[in-house]
């Protein structure tokens, strides 16, 4: 199995000649459009809006597609870590032919748990989102790197 690492997705802040403030786009998401005031603002809303889109496709049992390295003129979106590690998990489901009933069961728990554990917008906790990894195979790490 190839490991996926989600820890953030490159996008086009594009300056808006006509209202001021960037509009936002990602290479890899393409539906993603978002725009922001300034340059801070705009990496929020992509923020937002890349975790909105994969909330989306999570719920629609789509492919999560990963990132790719940044290219010349792209700022770099960090994703928090838990949901880099939601989103790895998600993606081993996927790869592995399994539901979020078949992974409940190898946890022991109500798929409604699962399906909450692996909500972007909620604040689980990390051992049972290790464990979730742990159930697929994984192991999941923390990896600290300069802001």
């Amino acid at each position: 199995m190839t490991p996926h690492t989600f820890d953030g997705y490159a996008v086009t802040l594009t300056p808006d000649e006509d209202d001021g403030g960037f509009v936002v786009t990602c290479r890899d998401l393409p539906g993603l459009v978002t725009q922001g005031e300034s340059h801070e603002e705009a990496v929020a809303m992509a923020l937002d809006g890349i975790m909105t889109l994969l909330s989306g496709r999570m719920d629609r049992n789509q492919v999560l597609p990963p990132p790719t390295p940044a290219q010349e003129g792209e700022a770099w979106v960090a994703l928090p870590g838990l949901v880099s590690a939601k989103l790895a998990i998600r993606r081993a489901m996927v790869d592995q032919g399994l539901t979020q009933h078949d992974v409940a069961g190898r946890l022991g728990i109500p798929r409604k748990s699962l399906q909450r554990l692996l909500d972007l917008y909620h604040a689980s906790r990390w051992d049972q989102v290790e464990a979730a990894g742990v159930a697929l195979g994984l192991r999941l790490r923390v990896v600290a790197v300069a802001a």
